[in-house]
């Protein structure tokens, strides 16, 4: 079996081989340029899409016979023994093209089944820029193939050919071509001979060994160079920053706030998978619609991460933490209305309560005196609307008058309570007289309570906070004294 492929794989026969893939790359690289043209109509993108697709079949193609020419330039090396330099650089060459394109495969299969219709195959596609540049590597390195065996074979043949390879295209000319392959033999064999000689005595000189020497390891490099930096770039990922350009906003009131988020990511815009991988980026922020202020939160990207794999990206920062604030402060209890506010209500409220007893002696049918023997708060209460966001305070009050008639004299005690609206932090909290709302807590008969005072205030109140109590023990009964005429 080797003794057959032997004598079918000879040098020239693998020259030839070199020599179509090199054509062969050249017609890829054509193809690709046309490619590339003005798409100006549905037409000439129908032509483009049809192109590619051909230049996909063809790169198959092209692939099989690359790496069946690397296995036939390995038997030749190994097998056979051929160790002829032009054989050594042809089996790198080959090596090398072979390498870039398996690498390039991937990419060419999953654009291949892209122009299928198989969309899911953008997934597997990756970069396109270090596909083009394996791809660019492949056919560079085939029509370098492709150029060093036209040269062996039709500008150097004389001196390239050895006995052995004579002797070989002798045996399959035949009976009738034995005279004239035995003159080329000959010929050819003092060729090689001298050849030999020439190159025997280079290398013996120093000049000569180091020359050889320092050219094979710079060639050696140079591959290893070339290998390393087309796997570098096959594999590098691009990075994303997700969140370092993200900017929150907060609405609502403190305790139930909510955060926007705005991002403006940067990447390659002209990149389709990077374009498709960035629109499908959501956002999430914990708690959000229960933010406080001062409260350190986490933004996180939700991302695909299938999506980044295939399209090559790093995904940098995909979270970043915030401090909440600029939220509205509200009062969902007397307690969080802030000390230096809150230490004016009381005084307020009574200054208004007195001010507004005092002024019914002004009325038609009012008493002509008043005296107040006492004012009392017995008690300090709180609500919260949560759709408004503000607070109301309510202060209740047992108050003693003495009312003078014409006619008579009365002692009462009545309880009232002062209301003070719309306490948020919003604005300033209007304790003048005239925003104070006071009402009289009715109570009917000559005797009275503490309890039954406040029992009634909180009818229909059942929200009510109590922020404190001072109610007494004590029944409060009315005295009235009649006049002499």
């Amino acid at each position: 079996m080797m003794e057959k492929l032997k004598l079918y794989l000879t040098r020239k026969n693998v020259y030839f081989g070199n020599l179509v893939i090199g054509i062969v790359a050249i017609i890829l690289g054509i193809l690709y340029l046309s490619a590339g043209g003005n798409v100006t109509s549905l037409d000439d993108l129908g032509n483009v899409l049809s192109l590619l697709k051909f230049m996909c079949v063809l790169f198959y193609l092209d692939l099989i016979v690359s790496l069946l020419l690397t296995a036939c330039l390995a038997f030749r090396l190994f097998y056979v023994k051929d160790h002829e330099i032009t054989v050594k650089i042809l089996g790198g060459l080959s090596l090398f093209s072979s390498l870039m394109g398996l690498l390039s495969f991937s990419g060419v299969h999953a654009l291949y089944q892209l122009l299928n219709g198989n969309f899911m195959a953008l997934f597997g596609l990756g970069g396109l820029s270090s596909l083009g540049t394996m791809l660019f590597l492949f056919v560079a390195s085939e029509i370098a193939q492709g150029v060093t065996a036209g040269y062996l074979l039709f500008v150097r043949k004389t001196e390239e050919l050895d006995v052995s390879a004579v002797k070989e295209d002798a045996e399959q000319l035949g009976e009738m071509a034995k005279e004239k392959a035995s003159m080329a033999m000959d010929a050819a064999s003092r060729k090689a001979n001298k050849l030999s000689e020439k190159w025997k005595a280079y290398y013996a000189t120093e000049k000569g060994k180091k020359t050889i020497r320092y050219g094979g390891i710079t060639l050696a490099c140079v591959v290893v160079v070339i290998v390393a930096v087309s796997v570098y770039f096959s594999l590098k990922k691009t990075p994303i920053d997700l969140t370092s350009s993200c900017e929150l906003t907060y609405s609502g009131v403190s305790g139930e706030g909510y955060a926007n988020v705005s991002c403006n990511v940067d990447y390659d815009q002209n990149n389709p998978n990077f374009v498709t991988f960035v629109n499908g980026v959501s956002y999430e922020v914990e708690n959000n619609g229960s933010l406080s202020n001062g409260d350190t939160i986490v933004l996180k990207a939700i991302y695909s991460e299938e999506t980044a794999k295939g399209s090559k990206i790093e995904v940098v920062n995909p979270q970043k933490e915030f401090t909440v604030e600029g939220l509205e402060v509200v009062y969902r209890t007397f307690a969080d209305i802030p000390e230096d506010v809150s230490s004016q209500f009381a005084q307020a409220a009574e200054t208004a309560l007195r001010k507004d007893i005092e002024e019914t002696a002004q009325s038609v049918f009012g008493p002509v005196t008043i005296v107040i023997n006492s004012c009392d708060q017995i008690g300090v209460y709180y609500s919260y609307n949560s759709y408004y966001h503000e607070g109301t305070a309510y202060y209740v009050y047992r108050t003693n008058v003495t009312e003078d008639y014409t006619s008579r004299s009365e002692t009462v005690t009545e309880y009232y309570y002062v209301r003070i609206n719309n306490i948020s932090s919003r604005e300033e909290v209007d304790l003048g007289p005239d925003f104070l709302t006071i009402s009289r807590i009715s109570l009917y008969g000559d005797e009275k309570t503490d309890e039954e005072a406040i029992e009634s205030f909180k009818t229909y109140r059942s929200d009510l906070e109590v922020v404190s109590e001072s109610l007494s023990d004590e029944t409060y009964v009315d005295e009235t004294v009649q006049k002499e005429n």
